[in-house]
């Protein structure tokens, strides 16, 4: 069944929302594990997870403290590496990344078939 003309679609529009609240509690607490952002913010795991992972591909995050694997309630600890301002950056499905606050595009390395010119044009 196809949609009808002109409708919106309500799960992207939140999922914005979600990661505009994500990225807000990120800036607030410059150092921050996965469950202090589920903890501070409306947004459900698994698009935290994909979020946090473009913003680490596109070096928006790094990683403060690594989890050490096999000991029970290891995490990682997050930090913010760039902040380039309060409107979040948006993650693309190519894996890319639009900072809204400078209107730049960032590609993660190892992206592969990412078409520049349509980019510039």
């Amino acid at each position: 069944m196809g949609r009808t003309i002109g409708a919106r679609c309500t799960e992207a529009k939140a999922d914005n929302v979600a990661r505009r609240q994500a990225w807000q509690s990120m800036r607030i607490m410059r150092r921050f594990t996965r469950a202090d952002i589920l903890t501070t913010a409306e947004i459900n795991e698994s698009n935290l997870r994909k979020y946090i992972k473009g913003l680490l591909r596109c070096n928006f995050l790094d990683i403060a403290h690594e989890r050490v694997s096999g000991r029970p309630g290891s995490v990682d600890v997050l930090r913010i590496a760039r902040d380039n301002g309060p409107r979040p950056p948006i993650l693309h499905i190519d894996g890319s990344m639009t900072d809204p606050n400078t209107g730049e595009r960032w590609i993660p390395e190892g992206v592969e078939g990412f078409n520049t010119e349509a980019r510039d044009a």
